[in-house]
């Protein structure tokens, strides 16, 4: 009898929920625990069965495993939720089993753990996983992680679809990876990663990736270290952005802007053709005194008449070339009319 005493007070203060149910859904006992997350009476619970506290969506499943108790069988785990008197939902995981006297089930025990906080924690963590994902898409930045002991590497979907992979497949190893690495960016992106490996540095640089379809991306990396109490790395984190086509358009830029270098060098002096690029006005020079040499080629209309296009453009070309030659070595201005 004091044993049993010793029992009851013991799960009257566990933390845990404990419930006896009959084979008719009848509480023969709660304890103190499961009265309070519940928020029923002890008068209450003497009217109610364990189907009004089972939310209706998992009572299916919780009949069936009854009648699996009742049966013989033996459940080790379950996982389930529980309504609370004013209608609040909560998660539990425990364990259940089936007290049988002469064969036949008098009550089932069980013995339940609150997880509605670790289940929302859960569920904060793939919303926010969610989230980042589409961030990274939106982005076009993906993340990785490595273990530099394991040399377990861990990357982001988004990563994934930057390299052209597919996202169920496991990451690249190292050696992999360095093979996907454009070979002229090679050298520099190994030189660069091993280093931060050693020193324990962050980094950042741009280099170019061959996917598989052998179409290039080009990718901006930085990189970050973490070092345990004796200095040494033990696991880096980092990101890669697509930054084709920002990449892309500098390229264009730059081609449009020596393109149109070269036609202001046709068309004026290199000096004057200087000054509009660093000071983009009007330009009106005064010379006190100038000298203009106005060449002409005497009897061109007679060379003309008989001479062949071909041999006259060459003709005029040595010629001009002649010209340009002298100018250059005078220090000259050419004006073309």
């Amino acid at each position: 009898m004091e044993s049993e005493e010793r029992y009851r007070e013991l799960f009257e203060n566990a933390s845990d929920l404990i419930q006896c149910i009959t084979p008719e859904g009848r509480f023969v006992y709660v304890n103190r625990a499961w009265r309070k997350t519940l928020g029923y009476s002890e008068t209450e619970i003497a009217k109610i069965t364990a189907f009004d506290v089972i939310h209706p969506k998992h009572q299916a499943h919780c009949m069936e495993m009854f009648e699996r108790l009742m049966s013989g069988e033996k459940i080790d785990s379950v996982e389930t939720e529980f309504l609370t008197k004013d209608g609040k939902t909560i998660s539990v995981e425990g364990n259940i089993n089936c007290k049988f006297t002469e064969g036949k089930p008098v009550f089932t025990r069980g013995i339940f753990r609150n997880i509605t906080e670790r289940k929302e924690a859960e569920a904060a963590l793939r919303a926010s996983e969610a989230s980042l994902a589409e961030a990274q898409k939106i982005a076009h930045v993906g993340s990785w992680e490595l273990d530099i002991v394991t040399q377990k590497i861990t990357w982001s979907d988004e990563l994934f679809r930057i390299f052209g992979l597919e996202s169920q497949q496991q990451a690249p190893t190292y050696s992999e990876l360095v093979q996907q690495v454009h070979p002229d960016d090679r050298e520099l992106w190994q030189t660069i990663v091993e280093q931060a490996i050693a020193d324990g540095k962050p980094y950042e640089f741009d280099y170019r990736i061959v996917r598989p379809d052998n179409s290039i991306r080009h990718i901006n990396a930085r990189g970050y270290t973490v070092t345990n109490d004796q200095g040494e790395v033990i696991r880096q984190f980092g990101t890669a952005m697509d930054i084709t086509q920002r990449k892309e358009a500098e390229i264009a830029l730059l081609h449009q802007q020596e393109q149109t270098e070269r036609l202001l060098r046709n068309i004026l002096p290199g000096a004057i053709a200087n000054r509009l690029k660093q000071q983009p006005s009007t330009i009106a020079d005064n010379f006190a005194e100038v000298t203009v040499l106005f060449a002409d080629i005497v009897g061109f209309t007679e060379l003309s008449t008989q001479t062949s296009p071909t041999e006259l453009v060459e003709i005029l070309n040595v010629i001009f070339s002649e010209f340009d030659q002298l100018a250059e070595r005078h220090g000259l201005e050419k004006i073309k009319t």
